[in-house]
């Protein structure tokens, strides 16, 4: 369920209205808690304790957003009919990675973070924080890309680290 009215994020174009960002600040509760789910995941299937660990800061950082959220008054109820995916390929590449475990899972699991968060981040850029006039959507929205910038270099590291680990042997 999470996932479904996530991957509405991955698919969505909006425009740069109060209204509009609501809609994003939605989608992105959505996929804070997408990340919960993950590191849940990950727990079970991955094979390296350093897969599992970055799962879990991941999903450290995300929690703490999107507690933001529900503080701020952001909460589920707020939450439209648009539950169904909206990307069949996202959908696909999720079903895959719970399908898998070891080290395949690990791989897997880094290249499907990699795409998501990627697709968070050209998301976010479609409404700058300077054309909202609630300082608290606005605020959220730069720490958020930060946090998501940084989860992507993180998983590009760990990606770069396992590929030269397979060269190497």
């Amino acid at each position: 369920m999470v996932l479904a009215v996530y991957a509405g994020v991955l698919g969505a174009t909006l425009a740069t209205t109060e209204d509009d960002s609501a809609a994003l600040l939605t989608r992105l509760s959505e996929f804070h808690q997408h990340q919960q789910e993950l590191n849940s995941l990950t727990e079970q299937q991955a094979e390296s304790a350093e897969i599992s660990e970055l799962a879990e800061s991941i999903a450290v950082d995300h929690h703490l957003l999107d507690e933001w959220l529900q503080e701020a008054g952001h909460d589920e109820r707020q939450r439209g009919d648009d539950a169904a995916y909206s990307n069949d390929e996202q959908q696909q590449a999720y079903e895959a990675l719970q399908s898998q475990d070891g080290a395949e899972f690990d791989r897997q699991f880094l290249d499907y973070q990699m795409n998501v968060h990627r697709q968070a981040l050209d998301l976010l850029q479609e409404i700058p924080p300077e054309s909202l006039e609630d300082a608290e959507r606005a605020n959220h929205l730069k720490v958020t890309y930060e946090a998501l910038r940084k989860h992507l270099g993180m998983l590009q590291n760990h990606r770069q680290e396992d590929v030269g680990l397979s060269e190497s042997e």
